[in-house]
């Protein structure tokens, strides 16, 4: 399922490491695309990287969805990097407590 607005793409799986792509704008209308996305790559999953570079915007709900993939895969000593978070989508990291995985 993909909308006009969103696309969330793994941009490349090797071996257990994943990137996930993320851009446009991520809501109420489309979060389940990101669902999807994030359930996939937790499976495979012992590094994973989003990058939210081309990321626009994203709610409560796509940083909630976020934030339990990130604590999935933490509780499974997993590596986790968020990268190219703007300073709107930067604010919501911080404020669910996902600071210390972001890289500039």
């Amino acid at each position: 399922m993909t909308s006009d607005v969103t696309s969330t793409t793994h941009v490349a799986v090797r071996d257990s490491a994943v990137v996930l792509r993320l851009r446009g704008e991520i809501d109420l209308v489309n979060h389940e695309e990101l669902r999807a996305s994030l359930l996939a790559a937790r499976a495979k999953a012992t590094h994973l990287t989003i990058d939210m570079s081309d990321l626009a915007f994203i709610d409560n709900i796509g940083g909630g969805l976020i934030l339990g993939a990130v604590n999935e895969l933490r509780a499974r000593h997993a590596r986790v990097v968020l990268v190219g978070a703007q300073p709107s989508v930067r604010r919501l990291m911080f404020l669910l407590g996902l600071q210390d995985f972001l890289a500039d």
